[in-house]
């Protein structure tokens, strides 16, 4: 079921020519329950690759958040989507390259949803164009580690996701480390602050992220290991790039960029801080650069995937997980908290 409603948009730096991006809203796929995906297709006549982006732990789906970036995407000539998926738990177990599995799975049967029969043709979708994958915490690992489920997966785009300090490096280097991933470096991107204590703490009992570490797991995950600076994007624009708080001027923590109404990820309201949304696209940390960089890398040289690469009907194990939080993570909702409170006064 699709219910269509106009929203306008501006267009910038666009592949293809796109006139206003047009809402979509729809209930599509099976796997392990019932799942949402929603989003923006281009206007124009000629067939568009596909752009997910997939939202952090405890987020809301389809948030404000989500609207813009896809909206962004859509304006650069891709079908862009949020698709839904069990976020509400983050693995932490000896397990949790199975659990990280199965959402992957999940996330990939939406793909293979919208890549094949009506939606192809009622969205002018073209898959062998390319799919672009970007997420933001959880969603930015999955979005590194979904080329290793569907071959379609053409570039990814990571938003603070690296390997997560306070659940287990060997486990997380097992699941998201450059070697255990298939998409190759050179179609991998990260944009990551220097303070960001889940994905850079000295250990699970620091509250700040270390700059040297940030910038280690995030070398790690890219594939880029010999670069040991702020700036490792490469010539082709794939890489990672650690951020400064005088760089971004608002902050370069977890949570920097964006604007929180309240509990963490809670609010349908919460959107991405114009710090980097508009920032230049000079500025290879913002997100004009690394949503430019991921529409070029998602359709450059893109192979067609053979029948046999990808599996629709992959048999995901479903299970009922704990619901489970890190230390970290309790610690930013209640920073978050705090710093709202501080502000009404």
């Amino acid at each position: 079921m699709i219910r269509v409603a106009m929203n306008v948009a501006i267009g910038f730096c666009v592949p293809w020519t796109a006139d206003a991006a047009t809402r979509i809203q729809m209930v599509t796929f099976t796997s392990c329950g019932s799942w949402r995906i929603n989003g923006y297709t281009p206007g124009g006549s000629s067939n568009k690759p596909l752009a997910v982006y997939l939202h952090g732990t405890d987020m809301v789906y389809d948030n404000q958040v989500s609207r813009e970036i896809t909206e962004m995407m859509a304006n650069k000539g891709f079908v862009a989507v949020n698709i839904e998926y069990a976020n509400a738990d983050y693995p932490l177990s000896s397990s949790q390259c199975t659990e990280f599995g199965s959402k992957a799975q999940q996330i990939s049967a939406g793909i293979e949803t919208l890549c094949t029969s009506l939606n192809q043709t009622t969205l002018m979708l073209d898959c062998t164009l390319g799919v672009a994958m970007m997420g933001y915490s959880q969603g930015g690992q999955l979005a590194l580690l979904l080329g290793n489920y569907n071959n379609r997966v053409t570039a990814a785009l990571s938003i603070c996701g690296t390997l997560a300090t306070a659940v287990g490096l060997d486990e997380q280097r097992a699941c998201f480390a450059s070697s255990a991933l298939q998409l190759p470096r050179t179609k991998r991107r990260i944009t990551i602050g220097e303070e960001d204590a889940e994905f850079g703490a000295a250990s699970m009992y620091y509250w700040d992220g270390s700059p040297s570490q940030v910038i280690q797991l995030a070398a790690e995950t890219s594939g880029y290991n010999s670069c040991s600076t702020h700036n490792c994007i490469q010539s082709d624009g794939s890489g990672f790039y650690v951020s400064t708080s005088s760089e971004t001027g608002a902050g370069a923590d977890h949570t920097w960029w964006v604007n929180f109404q309240g509990w963490f990820g809670a609010s349908e309201q919460d959107s991405v801080k114009e710090e980097f949304k508009n920032a230049a696209l000079d500025e290879q940390w913002g997100l004009p650069a690394c949503l430019d960089w991921l529409a070029r890398a998602a359709v450059a040289n893109t192979p067609t995937p053979s029948p046999a690469a990808v599996a629709p009907e992959q048999q995901v194990t479903c299970g009922t997980s704990v619901r489970m939080q890190t230390f970290l993570h309790l610690a930013i909702n209640a920073m978050v908290v705090c710093d709202v409170l501080y502000s009404s006064h």
